[in-house]
């Protein structure tokens, strides 16, 4: 991936529409005073939640303008972050600019990833692994070519920006090696058929 280059990402999937209204009754049902308090508690409960998603992804759209994605583990910090980070990653990857993250940005997502990977819900799973794929077709030459290349180099011997990102490219290299454990066997699973594979070679390989 290329460094240094900052690109704002100007639109994000916008929120699901609502559901559809069901048909008008003929007859309203009665509702009581304490369903009325209960259905008011519940509409401020999810303000509150659609709010929080809104204010986060604000941050988010603020640090990639900053070219600071380094930074994002310290916004997503919540379980109910993962729904922003899914409409983040499906925004990078349908507008495709994934080809401006660089090494720091793989290796601050791959955690974030991983996470996802342990959800309940199939489509935060799906978009971790689609993701996952892209991070890896981007940066398996490099962390692979950097393995390689520094293991032929006594470590007294490495300047300190190699050493610096061979650190880095270690980390990344556990990280997906503790994704490939987390790959779902599921029907969910064999819609990525080819990634595991390729995974597996990129480990094995380096």
């Amino acid at each position: 991936g290329a460094s240094g280059r900052d690109c704002a990402l100007t639109s994000f999937p916008p929120l699901p529409a609502p559901a559809p209204a069901p048909a008008a009754q003929r007859r309203a049902p009665e509702v009581n005073s304490q369903q009325i308090a209960q259905l008011s508690g519940q509409h401020t409960q999810m303000m509150g939640v659609l709010q929080r998603r809104l204010d986060q992804m604000q941050k988010l759209k603020d640090l990639w303008a900053r070219g600071d994605i380094s930074s994002i583990s310290s916004i997503l910090n919540m379980p109910q972050d993962h729904a922003v980070f899914c409409d983040f990653a499906r925004a990078v990857v349908q507008q495709r600019l994934d080809s401006v993250l660089n090494l720091d940005a793989c290796l601050v997502l791959l955690p974030v990833l991983r996470d996802l990977l342990s959800s309940k819900y199939d489509d935060f799973v799906a978009t971790a692994l689609q993701f996952t794929e892209v991070l890896l077709q981007n940066f398996s030459g490099l962390i692979a070519d950097t393995r390689k290349s520094c293991s032929k180099i006594p470590e007294r011997q490495l300047d300190l920006p190699r050493e610096d990102r061979l650190r880095k490219c270690n980390a990344c290299h556990d990280h997906f090696r503790e994704i490939h454990k987390l790959l779902p066997e599921s029907q969910l699973g064999s819609r990525f058929a080819g990634f595991k594979p390729a995974l597996q070679a990129f480990l094995t390989g380096c």
